[in-house]
């Protein structure tokens, strides 16, 4: 998991734009409105135990669909490592 590895907890508009492809900034206000920090949005995706599509969705349904499905997969590869 990716989460350990950022030095602060804040997500960033600017760290979603600039690290993730098809995230705007609409989409990173939309992402930081329901998830304000790293950890709170890797909680969220822990609490999905393990079904990484409900987790790669989980952005685009929580925004109903303010964030796309291809974002909402990125946010959740740069947020959860790809190597699940």
């Amino acid at each position: 998991m990716v989460v350990g590895e950022m030095r602060e907890d804040n997500l960033g508009s600017n760290v979603m734009k600039e690290e993730v492809p098809q995230v705007t900034e609409e989409t990173a206000v939309a992402v930081l409105n329901l998830y304000p920090t790293v950890l709170s949005l890797a909680r969220a995706y822990s609490l999905l135990d393990g079904d990484v599509s409900a987790q790669e969705d989980m952005l685009r349904k929580q925004s109903s669909n303010a964030v796309s499905a291809v974002a909402s997969r990125n946010i959740f590869q740069l947020v959860w490592g790809n190597d699940h």
